[in-house]
């Protein structure tokens, strides 16, 4: 999965600690869950839930999927 962009939503928003979830069915079939963000990283454009967002996959700190490269 790695090395290619997925279309998602952002399921949800936390502003106040900095992080989203991106809600995309391929990953979550492949992972079981949705996509950590860091909130630093969206477009000013997607920054509410029910926003478009388009993304590439990496491992996060805690060994989990998470979003990079978003647009």
């Amino acid at each position: 999965m790695q090395d290619r962009r997925f279309d998602g939503v952002i399921k949800h928003v936390d502003k106040n600690n900095g992080y989203a979830f991106i809600e995309n069915s391929e990953t979550r079939r492949v992972f079981d869950r949705d996509i950590f963000v860091d909130i630093k990283l969206l477009p000013p454009s997607a920054d509410r839930k029910g926003d478009d967002i388009s993304f590439e996959l990496m491992v996060g700190r805690r060994g989990f999927p998470e979003a990079s490269n978003c647009k």
